[in-house]
């Protein structure tokens, strides 16, 4: 995804800039669902995670296991996003600073 796309999808969504939230969720057959919620304050730095009892035994177990693999592979995109931002940002202000070099001095 190129940084134009990155930005107008951020703007169809009204993406939360500040917080990562990532969420494994199980919904059975009669529509209850059990989840495992993982918050990340990307300003403070502060992780919250939410486990339903169920996750911490028996057959959903393994869920726990992703949902955690998840957490690791989200933080690996939130990383090469930042990145991008800031050539996109830096790349910006050369063009930002190129254009006021072109202008005619009064």
């Amino acid at each position: 995804m190129d940084f134009k796309g990155f930005i107008e999808k951020l703007k169809a969504q009204g993406a939360d800039l500040t917080t990562l939230k990532i969420e494994t969720k199980v919904v059975g057959a009669e529509g209850r669902s059990r989840a495992i919620r993982t918050s990340i304050d990307l300003v403070d730095g502060d992780i919250v995670n939410e486990v339903h009892a169920d996750f911490l035994g028996g057959d959903l177990e393994q869920l726990r296991t992703f949902h955690s693999e998840q957490v690791a592979k989200a933080e690996g995109i939130v990383r090469a996003r930042i990145e991008m931002l800031t050539a996109a940002f830096g790349k910006l202000g050369q063009l930002l600073t190129d254009s006021d070099d072109d202008e005619p001095t009064p």
